[in-house]
């Protein structure tokens, strides 16, 4: 056998590819609360207050990669990344109440139902991911915040 030939096949029988990971976000979605971009939008053009300021009450998570944040992003945003959210949030106590309403959100709604699940099993007990990611609120025509990048 060749290497091109093994590595192909190995390629080709991946848990990705297989289905696992599509069957694992399956099982995970049910147990994890989702919230409509049209809903949401309507709560912070309700309730602009509960969003920035000195008594923030719902919190906003951004669990793209830098670039992704970089490029634009939900108002009133924080941005995390999949890959330190736990360590953020919980042990640097960016929400030191486990009651607190956490809204995380990434491209399509994928990585950010997953990392919902981890600050649930962390004792979060009011996290929400948006469900359709930055996506979906796109789709709907609402607004984000671009980065201005000068030409110097």
């Amino acid at each position: 056998m060749n290497s091109l030939w093994i590595a192909r096949r190995s390629f080709t029988s991946s848990p990705a590819r297989l289905g696992l990971y599509k069957d694992f976000l399956a099982q995970v979605k049910p147990t994890v609360p989702a919230v409509a971009a049209k809903a949401f939008n309507a709560k912070m053009i309700e309730q602009p207050d509960r969003f920035w300021g000195d008594n923030v009450s719902i919190h906003i998570f951004d669990v793209r990669e830098p670039y992704e944040w970089n490029e634009e992003r939900l108002p009133y945003a924080n941005y995390t990344g999949r890959g330190k959210l736990e360590g953020m949030i919980a042990s640097e106590s960016l929400v030191p109440d486990a009651s607190a309403d956490i809204l995380l959100y990434c491209s399509n709604g994928n990585r950010s139902m997953l990392a919902a699940e981890s600050l649930q099993q962390l004792g979060y007990k009011n996290v929400k991911f948006l469900s359709g990611g930055i996506g979906a609120w796109k789709k709907e025509h609402f607004g984000t915040h671009r980065n201005i990048r000068e030409v110097v």
